[in-house]
């Protein structure tokens, strides 16, 4: 690279001092860009001034004739070719000396600080001159380890202050404990492989856990599955033992019912006939009213004084309607007591969903809403809060969203009602217009309670469902089985009414407070 600065100096032009360019030669030997010396000579003749030399001032009476250096012209051609850019690996480091084609560096001089190449570094293993010069490995960034004061290679590293110095810099640190970078690296070489051993051995631990949790995985995962198909086998079995004790009951009334009817029937025969013979002996007498008083006195010698009471045959029947009221009785007292023990296995399948811990979402609460115990309990406020226009946040009706949603599995939740006088309680898209309310929605389902009106509400569809206000409502949600049920939850579970949803996005819990009561409130409770 010296060189070439060397080169440069040699083969400019005297006259623009730039490198020549179509170099030319006088009679004299000196060298001149051919269009520089021309302008010079031109402008010469032009003033009748003497035609000499611009360097030596030698004299010429005519014009000589210029002839171009081919040689100089070569060296500058190789001068001004752009070098080749370094194609080596990325922690190769580049020969310093090359220039047209770059090769990698095998060795680097810290007494020259430059890189070489084999064919550069030559001088180093022949020349005598370089025999005392320090080659080492080739480095990268070589500049980047030369200190800044002594401009020497910072070749020693100062344990105590964790840092590199030059040989004239460890003189500052003759109290410290120094190294050569050879000791050094192989100091933290041996500490690194130390920690590498670690980290293997740990990996090789945590790969093992992974392998244990990964086999628990699939041993739940069978677990589960088999549990579904024997769950849905019970299932089927417990239906078809509720259809059969259905069907028993119900023979079981027919044939009382069948046993009364009988007995009706035979009274009812029996009554008519006793009607008949009634009638008969009655219009036997009514003749002998309308005789003269000596027949009429003969005839009515023979009729008795009084009629003959006869048996009531409704004794029997109600011995068999009281047999029959039993049985119903009896059949009203199991299916009770069958509501209980359903009540109880509602209460059961509700472990087999999730039940989910809810907060209301701040930025879709509408203004006239306050929340409160962490986004637990919704309140109407007497008058708008000053919220932001958040473009989630319900704009018309007293509305809010769960910060939760939902897009498989099952999962319920309760919501607390007795502080409030008339709300809706359902489920909903995030894509629900701001300004809809929920009962009126086609992306929303709920269950409704005002003006001491229990309702289903789909899509401004409104179906009047039986029973009291619920003190709590219980929302159960069926991703993938497409359905979501409302419960009231008090000493049992009662259906209030479903929903069969084939649904196309996730739905989010949803609340509206219709009663316009201060304070009027509905809370998310911990499900039991």
């Amino acid at each position: 690279m010296a060189a070439s600065s060397c080169f440069k100096e040699e083969l400019a032009c005297p006259i623009c001092l730039d490198l020549l360019c179509d170099p030319v030669t006088t009679n004299c030997g000196h060298n001149f860009c051919s269009k520089c010396i021309e302008e010079v000579w031109n402008e010469a003749g032009s003033s009748n001034q003497r035609i000499q030399c611009p360097q030596c001032r030698q004299i010429y009476t005519e014009k000589p004739l210029l002839k171009r250096n081919t040689l100089f012209s070569n060296l500058i051609d190789q001068l001004t070719k752009e070098p080749e850019v370094f194609s080596g690996d990325r922690d190769d480091v580049p020969c310093d000396w090359c220039f047209e084609t770059i090769l990698k560096a095998e060795k680097t001089c810290l007494t020259c600080m430059a890189s070489y190449c084999l064919a550069h570094l030559r001088p180093h293993t022949q020349n005598a001159a370089y025999q005392d010069h320090e080659v080492t490995s080739p480095i990268t960034d070589l500049q980047e380890w030369k200190c800044k004061e002594h401009k020497k290679i910072q070749d020693v590293f100062c344990t105590n202050h964790s840092i590199f110095v030059c040989a004239f810099c460890k003189a500052k640190h003759e109290l410290c404990k120094t190294n050569s970078l050879e000791e050094q690296c192989k100091e933290r070489k041996m500490d690194l492989q130390k920690i590498l051993g670690e980290l293997s051995e740990e990996i090789k631990i945590a790969e093992g856990k992974l392998d244990v949790l990964t086999n628990e995985h699939h041993s739940a995962k069978e677990t589960a599955s088999k549990m579904k198909i024997l769950i849905g086998e019970r299932f089927k079995e417990s239906k078809k033992l509720l259809i059969m004790k259905e069907e028993s009951i119900r023979k079981v009334i027919d044939a009382e019912y069948l046993e009364v009817e009988t007995k009706i029937e035979a009274a009812s025969r029996e009554l008519l006939e006793q009607i008949e013979e009634l009638k008969e002996k009655k219009s036997q007498i009514e003749p002998v009213a309308k005789q003269d008083k000596w027949r009429f006195l003969q005839a009515a010698s023979s009729i008795p004084n009084q009629v003959e009471r006869l048996p009531s045959p409704g004794e029997a029947v109600d011995v068999y309607s009281r047999k029959l009221q039993m049985r119903c009785n009896s059949a009203l007292k199991l299916i009770t007591q069958l509501q209980s023990q359903l009540d109880n296995l509602w209460q059961e399948i509700f472990k087999y969903g999730e039940a989910c811990e809810l907060t209301f979402e701040p930025k879709t609460a509408q203004a006239l809403i306050i929340l409160s115990d962490r986004n637990r309990k919704m309140l109407r406020a007497a008058s708008a809060q000053p919220y932001d226009n958040n473009p989630e946040r319900f704009i018309t009706y007293s509305q809010v969203l769960c910060s939760q949603s939902f897009s498989k599995g099952c999962h319920y939740w309760d919501i607390g009602t007795k502080d409030s006088l008339g709300w809706a309680i359902g489920i909903a898209y995030k894509s629900i217009k701001i300004s809809d309310y929920l009962s009126h929605s086609e992306k929303a389902w709920c269950v409704q309670w005002f003006n001491n009106i229990l309702s289903a509400w789909y899509n401004r569809n409104q179906q009047i469902l039986a029973g009291v206000k619920p003190q709590t409502v219980r929302v159960c949600l069926d991703f993938a089985g497409g359905s979501v049920s409302f419960y009231s939850v008090a000493d049992g579970v009662t259906l209030l009414h479903k929903y069969n949803v084939a649904f196309t996005e996730p739905v989010y819990p949803a609340c509206w407070l219709i009663d316009t009561t201060v304070n009027n409130a509905l809370v998310l409770e911990t499900p039991h």
